[in-house]
């Protein structure tokens, strides 16, 4: 359903290229087709190996209704809250993944794939690809 209903036009993740838990910022300007009544966008990071998966829910943004037509969406967290995991776990390939959701059901799902590498003094750092460039 999300393709036909959501049109990505803009999206930007500050900072990258930096270390895995630094501050994040994403926006993103998009159309919808139609009304999406009690909607709102969860992010999430998805660390990534072999068989296993693991997900990390950055947060949302606050429910509302959104008309159909031209819309924007900005979402900031202070770290990025991953020390809990492994660190061969992270150091791979991931995704920062944001869904937009109405009224319980998911619309559509933006993937940026996010590559994990160690710097030389071991600090995990974060290169997250823009789907749109």
């Amino acid at each position: 359903m999300g393709d036909d209903v959501v049109s990505l036009q803009r999206l930007s993740v500050q900072p990258n290229s930096c270390p895995i838990d630094d501050p994040l910022d994403l926006e993103m300007d998009y159309t919808i087709t139609k009304p999406l009544p009690d909607a709102h966008w969860q992010i999430k990071f998805v660390a990534d190996q072999a068989n296993k998966r693991k997900i990390v829910v950055l947060g949302e943004t606050p429910v509302q209704d959104y008309d159909a037509g031209a819309q924007s969406m900005r979402f900031s967290v202070s770290e990025v809250s991953v020390s809990h995991l492994k660190q061969h776990v992270l150091a791979n390939v991931g995704l920062l993944i944001a869904v937009l959701y109405s009224a319980g059901e998911e619309i559509v799902q933006i993937s940026m794939v996010t590559q994990v590498t160690p710097s030389g003094d071991g600090t995990l750092l974060r290169s997250i690809y823009n789907p749109l460039d």
